[in-house]
């Protein structure tokens, strides 16, 4: 009997540590931007197109450091972000800036492998909902 409800329990504890696996790994990740003041700027950015009609939201990558730059450009109450996408390893996340658009440039920090392709977007958001102005693609490598 003991041996059977150990089987049940090993059995029970597999399944759970699967499915909270598989849960973590399709899982989009959101940062919010940090104030840097300290830095009121990117030192080398690939910049990013930006938006449809008029310039609302400038993001680039600082490859030092894996460093997320977002600068909202229009203090309308709204947020603007950077969504990326890992081709690689197939995660994805967001860099929102949320502090308000006279605090200039901030920044997100992460740590992707070396070598990953990051697909990157931005956009802003509006009582419609968020829109966005295009891709770009950079290769960490």
């Amino acid at each position: 009997m003991r041996k059977r409800i150990s089987a049940v329990l090993a059995t029970a504890a597999a399944s759970a540590a699967i499915v909270l696996m598989t849960g973590t790994a399709a899982s989009a990740s959101t940062s919010y931007a940090k104030d840097v003041d300290w830095n009121s700027d990117p030192k080398t950015c690939h910049q990013a197109v930006t938006g449809y009609y008029s310039p609302k939201v400038d993001a680039c990558y600082e490859e030092d450091g894996d460093i997320l730059w977002v600068l909202d450009r229009q203090a309308d109450g709204y947020s603007s972000r950077m969504v990326w996408q890992n081709l690689t390893r197939g995660t994805s996340g967001s860099c929102v800036h949320n502090i308000g658009a006279d605090k200039g440039w901030a920044a997100c920090d992460f740590d992707w492998p070396e070598g990953d392709t990051i697909v990157w977007d931005i956009s802003w958001d509006t009582s419609s909902g968020w829109k966005s102005s295009g891709r770009q693609v950079y290769s960490n490598a």
